[in-house]
């Protein structure tokens, strides 16, 4: 039976990008049984090694040949197109096994790719910038900026803050009232928004974290907060009116 260097090459690259991940990142990483466009997950944990529960797929190409000038490497349109309906990002490596450096493009954020014809079919071409594209221990911060991993932990406390700031405008006994009071509760109940529109950020980017009641949750908020608002503005109405 014959070895071909060339799955010795994609086994070494795949190994030592997990050293690498391993040692200077200390994330998880784990080789995948079955290969299907994706040849390894990658696992954030935050700065107390703990999960944050997000998940990076990784797509590994290696070579024994020294990258020393940016490059680009082709991709078939159907694997681009794959990654990119994944639930979870998906990131391409590049591993350069001759200089023991890495290079990677956040396949999630498109940047950097563009459709192209090669060969037989349509292609993307991945332009890799040496000095940009380069993994090194800034890239550790760059994924948590470009993933919110931050803003994700953040979901329960724009719930309790709707919940707080909506519970706080107490419209009872609203019509004795003056119209700068009301002015001032409709004010409180504008400002919610931002954490409405935080929270929809998030869904897009964590859909599967949304489930039935953080989605019931957040639309009952939501209800208060128009029925609120409504009665507000009718008192407001009245006033102004006599």
């Amino acid at each position: 039976m014959k070895f071909y260097t060339t799955s010795s090459t994609g086994d070494s690259g795949l190994l030592y990008l997990g050293h690498w991940i391993n040692q200077y990142f200390h994330f998880p990483f784990r080789i995948m049984s079955a290969d299907i466009g994706i040849d390894a997950e990658i696992e954030i944990l935050d700065e107390d090694l703990h999960s944050n529960g997000l998940i990076i797929k990784a797509q590994v190409k290696s070579t024994q040949s020294p990258i020393n000038a940016n490059f680009s490497e082709y991709v078939e349109k159907d694997h681009i197109d794959y990654w990119s309906k994944l639930t979870v990002p998906v990131i391409y490596f590049k591993v350069d096994l001759k200089n023991n450096k890495i290079y990677h493009k956040i396949i999630s954020s498109l940047d950097g790719i563009e459709l192209t014809s090669s060969g037989n079919g349509n292609k993307r071409k991945i332009e890799f910038d040496l000095s940009k594209d380069l993994l090194d221990l800034s890239s550790k911060q760059k994924w948590l900026d470009f993933f919110k991993v931050v803003e994700y932990h953040n979901m329960y406390s724009y719930i309790e803050k709707l919940h707080d700031e909506i519970d706080s405008v107490v419209v009872d006994n609203v019509s004795f009232f003056q119209n700068e009071v009301i002015e001032e509760l409709l004010e409180k109940l504008d400002i919610t928004e931002i954490y409405f529109k935080k929270l929809e950020a998030l869904k897009n980017l964590y859909p599967w974290k949304f489930g039935k009641e953080i989605n019931d949750k957040i639309e009952c908020l939501n209800e208060e907060r128009r029925r609120k608002m409504d009665y507000l503005h009718r008192e407001q109405q009245m006033l102004n009116y006599d």
